[in-house]
């Protein structure tokens, strides 16, 4: 429930906590991509007047992927993805036939799953795994407590992003491994019902920053609590036609966050409705006109 209106959950029915955005060259050559390898559904699509994607949906198993395409302002930029699913191996082989190329190949690890990585024809990582090893001899393709779906965020510091998260997020920290030279290896954390990957860039590797929608309680009190743990003001909370309000901010690493709040309850009939209303006509082009690679 949120702390306005305890009538209304959230996170909408069929989404998660944390949902990845990708934002891509080419939206519908992703979402081919990743109906073919992955056998993903598309659920939303909306397309400007000048025939770009301006906003995308496909559902991976228990998990949405958001995706937009890119602009002049807003450039394409790779995303860093796990997905479990039923067998890695077939999922690998789909994906290079629908254009991927290989990072690396099918291969057990120590802690139960079978995985590998690709990099598929938007530039976008993903670590396909299946979980096939459990000490209980009950054995689920997702490792129990996690979603199809995860972002993993790959940043100059592990440590500043975990505690930037809890401060914003009340992300709760789940797993920490050093390495030798003191680097993060690898990091989870949980914010609601969605799990955080991370783990620290290495010498030499470009910043990659990572985009990710988050619904909140309360909206205010996180983009509140998220600028005073560093974070930069993108856009204010605003209220939109679909009865969310969205801000955007960008954490102290770069990587930028729509936080979402619902606040209204609507059907599709009464959000279109409104989507003429002139208010909600100035707030989509508000949201939608900030550059937010812009710093300073």
């Amino acid at each position: 429930m949120t702390a306005a209106d305890p009538t209304i959950t959230t996170v909408p029915t069929g989404y998660s906590s944390v949902s990845p955005w990708l934002i891509t060259r080419d939206t519908n050559a992703l979402f081919e991509f990743i109906t073919a390898a992955f056998g993903a559904e598309e659920i939303d699509r909306v397309v400007g007047a000048d025939g770009s994607i301006g906003h995308a949906e496909a559902r991976i198993g228990d998990s949405v992927v958001l995706a937009f395409d890119s602009r002049p302002h807003w450039p394409a930029t790779p995303s860093y993805l796990r997905l479990y699913t039923h067998d890695a191996d077939a999922a690998f082989r789909a994906a290079l036939a629908a254009g991927a190329t290989t990072v690396s190949v099918p291969d057990n690890s120590a802690w139960g799953d079978r995985g590998a990585c690709i990099q598929d024809p938007l530039g976008n990582i993903w670590w396909i795994m299946s979980h096939v090893e459990d000490v209980s001899g009950r054995v689920s393709h997702i490792t129990a407590g996690y979603r199809s779906v995860e972002p993993w965020i790959i940043t100059s510091s592990t440590p500043e992003f975990l505690h930037f998260i809890t401060a914003a997020f009340s992300a709760q920290e789940a797993l920490r491994v050093p390495l030798d030279d003191a680097s993060i290896g690898y990091a989870e954390a949980r914010i609601g019902d969605s799990n955080i990957l991370a783990f620290d860039s290495r010498p030499g590797w470009p910043p990659t920053p990572a985009f990710l929608r988050v619904y909140v309680d309360d909206g205010d009190a996180t983009f509140a609590a998220a600028l005073a743990a560093g974070a930069t003001p993108v856009t204010d909370m605003t209220e939109m036609f679909w009865g969310e309000e969205v801000g955007r901010v960008r954490d102290p690493l770069g990587n930028l966050w729509w936080i979402h709040c619902r606040v209204a309850e609507l059907s599709e009939e009464e959000a279109y409705a409104r989507a003429g209303d002139p208010k909600f006509v100035k707030a989509m082009e508000y949201v939608s006109g900030v550059d937010f690679f812009a710093r300073g």
